[in-house]
């Protein structure tokens, strides 16, 4: 096994310190291919919603940026991968992308950003909505990419019971970062908590609409 490894290498390249999958296929550099699993997730309904809790610099950010393009519809670089060679129904979605290593453990910092992040999927995704002022209008930007995205009656697409379907994909890395980067600090660490409680319990009310949401960390809070 070591040899045929060592071989491998011989002729892939390894890269080292990025999390983009493009960066992985622009270079032709040796790929661990995942989208079998990703695939399985992905067409697992009715459970639709994951936690993955791994320790720093497992992979975690390029699985979710990995995810990120198999949602886009793009079936062309998953050529030759397990999922571009199954029978996956590829469809466009819109995403919703957080990571919360950017972002301050401060609160007031962290609120500020996180209702400029709001602001950012709005204008990324050419929605017409009033700027945000509260952690809990995510539920704006998700009702809205919901409706500007028509239903679909492909196999993998999960049909929402109301007038939206059930088609936004939601992607969180890091999300325990500003807690652990706060826990010297017993006040900004319950401020950052019950921020983030809202800001979860509101797109767990949005389910309906959420086609698949994806959360990584390092310690289960």
């Amino acid at each position: 096994m070591d040899r045929i490894w060592s071989d491998y290498c011989a002729l892939k390249r390894l890269l080292r310190d990025s999390a983009s999958f493009s960066d992985y296929i622009g270079s032709g550099s040796a790929f661990v291919d995942k989208t079998g699993f990703i695939r399985d997730l992905l067409n697992s309904s009715p459970e639709r919603m994951f936690f993955l809790s791994r320790p720093r610099r497992f992979g975690k950010t390029l699985l979710l940026d990995t995810i990120q393009h198999i949602a886009k519809g793009d079936r062309t670089p998953f050529a030759g991968m397990k999922i571009g060679k199954s029978d996956y129904v590829w469809e466009r979605y819109p995403v919703i992308r957080f990571s919360f290593s950017r972002f301050e453990s401060d609160p007031l910092t962290f609120r500020r950003k996180l209702l400029d992040k709001f602001d950012d999927i709005a204008r990324d995704h050419n929605l017409d909505l009033k700027p945000a002022n509260s952690v809990s209008d995510i539920d704006s930007a998700i009702s809205e990419l919901s409706k500007n995205y028509p239903p679909s009656h492909l196999p993998n697409m999960i049909q929402s019971t109301e007038e939206a379907p059930a088609n936004v994909v939601i992607l969180i890395d890091e999300y325990d970062f500003p807690l652990l980067d706060s826990l010297d600090n017993p006040d900004n660490a319950e401020e950052l908590r019950s921020m983030l409680r809202i800001f979860y319990s509101t797109i767990k009310d949005c389910r309906d609409k959420v086609r698949f949401l994806f959360v990584t960390g390092v310690t289960k809070f």
